[in-house]
């Protein structure tokens, strides 16, 4: 589980990167980025209940998500708050080694991933 220091959760923490950050999209994630001035990253993670409709499969996508920027967090830069959202319906399963890479390429095309890790 990705700690609470590096979460986004609160409304007031998620309007103003929505509202103001960078956008970056790779379908079906978009990805919002702003800088947040601080010593580390924090995530956020949005989907629409008519994306995925089920409580469960929404809890699952964010966990899933959350796992892979917690394996990954070394290979982050840090001082950003991003937000990852899911704009329509995944074309493949909710499955760890599927949405990793594309997770990956979306952090990199942001230029958020560090090239030294």
């Amino acid at each position: 589980m990705l700690p609470r220091n590096y979460r986004l959760s609160r409304q007031q923490d998620l309007l103003p990167v929505l509202r103001r950050g960078e956008r970056h999209e790779l379908p079906p994630l978009r990805l919002f980025l702003k800088d947040n001035g601080g010593s580390q990253s924090r995530f956020g993670f949005l989907l629409k209940e008519k994306v995925l409709p089920g409580a469960v499969s929404r809890n699952r996508w964010k966990r899933l998500m959350r796992d892979i920027i917690k394996v990954n967090r070394k290979k982050v830069a840090i001082g950003q708050d991003v937000i990852i959202m899911l704009t329509s319906k995944p074309r493949h399963e909710l499955k760890y080694a599927e949405w990793e890479p594309q997770v990956l390429t979306l952090l990199r095309s942001a230029g958020m991933l560090k090239n030294h890790v």
